[in-house]
């Protein structure tokens, strides 16, 4: 029997850690061992990003449950560094959230947004800019 195991969370850059298989941290190595054993029991591992803090109640729970994980004393140090790769990567997606958060409740920019709704998306297509595509897309 084939079973088949999903992964939730609201951290992208962990899923992406977790299914490069060249990516190598000290945080996810245990992991990704255990992603390995599953996959030789023939398991298959899926990973799920969901939103966070939207009211999702497990990942609610799960984020109120690490929170106390890290302030509890247990006196084992859990993990001690963080990638600073992992720190940009975060940085930059609570900034793009916060920037797509603005962009999407300004009553500004109404014929800009008809062509670009998402920040991230629009962030990730190459545009040749000129004068008649500004002209075009900010409605001047």
């Amino acid at each position: 029997m084939h079973k088949g195991v999903v992964v939730n969370t609201d951290s992208k850059v962990n899923i992406e850690t977790l299914q490069n298989r060249n990516k190598h941290c000290r945080l996810t190595g245990s992991i990704k061992k255990e992603i390995m054993r599953l996959e030789d029991q023939q398991r298959t591992v899926l990973f799920n990003w969901v939103k966070a803090h939207v009211g999702i109640k497990g990942n609610e729970l799960a984020d109120r449950l690490a929170k106390e994980a890290e302030t509890e004393d247990i006196g084992v140090l859990v993990c001690d560094k963080i990638t600073k790769q992992t720190l940009i990567t975060e940085r930059k997606e609570k900034e793009i959230t916060k920037w797509q958060e603005q962009w999407t409740s300004s009553t500004k920019g109404a014929v800009s947004k008809l062509f670009f709704p998402q920040i991230k998306e629009r962030m990730e297509t190459t545009i040749p800019i000129s004068a008649e595509f500004t002209a075009m897309v900010t409605g001047h």
